[in-house]
């Protein structure tokens, strides 16, 4: 079992990212929350944590958007697989989104399954995050 220490939010709504900090904060507040708002942020600070991991630490689990200006989810995950930026991580990833389209889940799950650990829908809630947490331990990650 792998404790989470270091939870990393990609999302380009301030408020979302702030009210799922507190989700997080609330469930243990030893997590470290790290949050961006873009995928070339997130590739940024992936990128960041072979280099400065005191101040980039390796996030344990990412909470990703798939709706999001620039560059969507689906697109920062294809580039972080290119890049091996998930390899060196080895961070579990939930797809969080307010997408209420059943096909988005289908081509995540089809084309990323094997990055992604879930796909849920928004907000985070605080059953939600022990949920994901539960099955972490559960799947020895």
């Amino acid at each position: 079992m792998r404790k989470i220490d270091c939870v990393l939010l990609i999302d380009d709504n301030d408020f979302d990212n702030f009210y799922h900090s507190v989700i997080i904060e609330k469930v243990d507040d030893s997590i470290e929350v790290k949050a961006v708002t873009d995928g070339e942020m997130a590739l940024d600070y992936l990128a960041s944590v072979r280099e400065d991991p005191e101040n980039y630490p390796t996030p344990d689990l990412i909470f990703l958007d798939l709706n999001m200006p620039g560059m969507n989810g689906f697109e920062f995950l294809k580039k972080a697989t290119e890049k091996k930026l998930l390899e060196v991580t080895g961070s579990l990833i939930v797809m969080l989104t307010s997408s209420q389209n059943p096909q988005d889940e289908v081509v995540a799950r089809e084309t990323f399954g094997d990055q992604i650990h879930d796909f849920r829908i928004k907000p985070l809630s605080k059953e939600m995050l022990l949920e994901i947490m539960r099955s972490n331990q559960s799947n020895g990650r």
